[in-house]
C-alpha cells in the first residue's frame, strides 16, 4: 500500500513543499518552548489550519490522486484489522515496560492520575492534541516530505522531530518516541489523516484511563 508521491511533484515543488513543511514544524516545537499553556495549544493551531488549506489547494490543482483522503487506502476494514494487531503488541510493549520499571529502580516510573483530573483532560489531549500534531507532522510534514523522499527517510524524519516536540514540552516518554514513527508509517501507507487522528488520540485516552487505574492501584 501507499502511493508515491514523487511521481507527482516536481523537484522545485517538492523543494518548495518541504521548506514550508520544515518552517512549520520548526514553529511548533519553538512555541513549545516559549508560549505557555492554552495560549501554546491555540496559536499552534494556526498551523495544521495553513496545512489543511495549502494540501486542499494541491488536490484541487491535482483531480483524481486522492491522496491525502478521509478513507485509508484498502478500506476501513483492513485498518480495524491493522489496529487491533498495533493495540496487542503496544499493550504487550506496555506491561513489559511497566513490568521493568516496577522491578529495577533507576527505570522510569509511569505517571500517576487523580480521576478527578481527567475530565478537564479529555478535551486539550484526546482531542485537540491529536488534531493539531497530526495536522502538523502528518498532514503538513509527512506530505511535503513524502513528495521528495521514500518513505522510510520520511518516516525517519517525522518520527524523529515528533519525538523533539515532546522533549521540548517537557513530556518526555517512550510512548512518544516511538508513537511518531507509528503514526507516520500508518499515515503513509494509508493516506488517510482521519485513520492518524484516530489512533492517536485513542492512544492518548487509553494512557490517561491507564494512569487513573495506576493511581487507584496505589490508593488502595
Amino acid at each position: 500500500m501507499g502511493i508515491d508521491l514523487r511521481q507527482l511533484y516536481s523537484q522545485r515543488a517538492s523543494a518548495f513543499w518541504i521548506t514550508c513543511a520544515l518552517l512549520a514544524v520548526a514553529a511548533d516545537i519553538l512555541l513549545a518552548n516559549f508560549v505557555a499553556g492554552f495560549a501554546y495549544s491555540w496559536t499552534r493551531a494556526i498551523l495544521p489550519t495553513v496545512a489543511l488549506l495549502t494540501i486542499d489547494a494541491q488536490r484541487r490543482r491535482r483531480p483524481g490522486k486522492g491522496w491525502p483522503s478521509w478513507r485509508p487506502n484498502g478500506g476501513w476494514k483492513l485498518w480495524a484489522k491493522a489496529s487491533f494487531i498495533v493495540a496487542g503488541w503496544a499493550l504487550l510493549f506496555w506491561v513489559l515496560l511497566f513490568g521493568v520499571s516496577s522491578m529495577v529502580p533507576w527505570a522510569p516510573h509511569f505517571p500517576q492520575l487523580d480521576p478527578q483530573k481527567l475530565p478537564a483532560l479529555l478535551l486539550p489531549i484526546c482531542v485537540l492534541a491529536p488534531l493539531l500534531e497530526e495536522g502538523v507532522y502528518r498532514l503538513l510534514l509527512c506530505t511535503a516530505l513524502a513528495t521528495r523522499f521514500r518513505h522510510r527517510t520520511v518516516i525517519l524524519i517525522s518520527g524523529t522531530l515528533f519525538a523533539l516536540l515532546h522533549f521540548a514540552y517537557g513530556n518526555i516518554a517512550l510512548t512518544n518516541v516511538l508513537a511518531g514513527y507509528l503514526l507516520s508509517w500508518a499515515y503513509l501507507m494509508s493516506g488517510s489523516f482521519g485513520l492518524t487522528v484516530l489512533w492517536h488520540s485513542t492512544g492518548n485516552l487509553v494512557i490517561l484511563l491507564a494512569q487513573v487505574l495506576l493511581f487507584q492501584w496505589a490508593s488502595s
